[in-house]
Parts: C-alpha cells; sequence; structure tokens
C-alpha cells in the first residue's frame, strides 16, 4: 500500500509538471524557410499565387492518397481564392488567399482541428535570383497540451515547407 502511494504520488508530480510546463511554451509557433532560386520573382509568383499550381510544388500534395479531393472557389489566385480538400486517410482542410500583390502572398489555413494557421510567402529579387521567406505561424490556445502538439507540429511543418521550396526552386528554375 505504501508502494501504490508512492508511485501514485510521483505520478501526480509528474502529471503536474507536463501540464505547468506546458504553460512555459509560447502560444505562437513560427516555421520559417528560405530559398534563393534561380528564377525571376514573375515566374514563382505565378508559382505561388495561383492555388492550382500548389499542387505542383507543394509537398502536402506528393502524398499518395487516392482519396485525396480538392474544391476550389472562387478565383484561382489572388485574394479570397481558397482551396478545400477532404480526405478519408488525412484531415481536411482549407487554404484562403488573404492578400497577393507582385512580391508575396498571406493566407490562412486550416487542417482539421487545427486553426488560426497563419502563412506569408515574400519574394525578394537579388540580383539574377529571387529569395523566398515564408513563415507559417500557428496560435495556440491556453490549453498546455495543445501547445506541445502545435510544437511538435510546427517542427513537421518546417521540414515540409523546405521540401515545398526545394520543388518551387525546380520548377521556377526548370521554367526561367
Amino acid at each position: 500500500m505504501k508502494i501504490a502511494k508512492i508511485v501514485g504520488g510521483l505520478l501526480g508530480i509528474i502529471m503536474l509538471l507536463t501540464v505547468s510546463g506546458g504553460f512555459f511554451i509560447d502560444r505562437t509557433q513560427t516555421a520559417t524557410a528560405n530559398r534563393l532560386i534561380s528564377s525571376t520573382d514573375t515566374a514563382l509568383i505565378n508559382l505561388i499565387d495561383n492555388l492550382h499550381n500548389w499542387e505542383l510544388w507543394h509537398e502536402w500534395n506528393k502524398m499518395n492518397d487516392s482519396s485525396l479531393n480538392y474544391r476550389y472557389i472562387g478565383s484561382l489566385h489572388g485574394k479570397g481564392a481558397e482551396r478545400n480538400w477532404t480526405s478519408n486517410n488525412y484531415s481536411s482542410g482549407k487554404l484562403r488567399i488573404e492578400y497577393a500583390d507582385s512580391l508575396q502572398i498571406k493566407y490562412y489555413l486550416e487542417i482539421g482541428d487545427i486553426k488560426n494557421i497563419v502563412g506569408h510567402i515574400q519574394l525578394t529579387r537579388m540580383n539574377k535570383a529571387t529569395n523566398v521567406h515564408w513563415t507559417q505561424t500557428m496560435y495556440s490556445r491556453w490549453n498546455p497540451y495543445v501547445r506541445y502538439m502545435y510544437n511538435a507540429l510546427n517542427k513537421i511543418a518546417e521540414e515540409e515547407m523546405n521540401r515545398s521550396l526545394l520543388s518551387l526552386q525546380r520548377l521556377g528554375e526548370k521554367n526561367n
């Protein structure tokens, strides 16, 4: 009985530390990716600003999921363009462009129950190349477990963004 109390007390302390530790994780998680691409900013913005073109370069679209189904709402590019998707194997979601000009887009993203993801892709012309700077920020709530999850998802998102920029580089340099 004494051992059970000790084990129970230790488990309680571990749970308390885990929960309270989650409160020290920032509610805002930002993933960042950069790539210098030997292509014009015009060629790259045409790939980035058009949601239909995301299927060509974004890593999410390279999953082998025959149940993945896209539906486009409104224009395919520019402010208000929206792409929704459903999948039997992965989460459903939506991507909507909130702002676009000749050098950048800002978007809002939802993936399943994960809401409040904001992204920004900025192009900067540099001599004969274009620097692509991509940030994606997830805003969590007060829940410490959600903060742990978002922290882990942020690392996955950053890897996916870097692979996507590599695909964008291949396309941009091929079409240049």
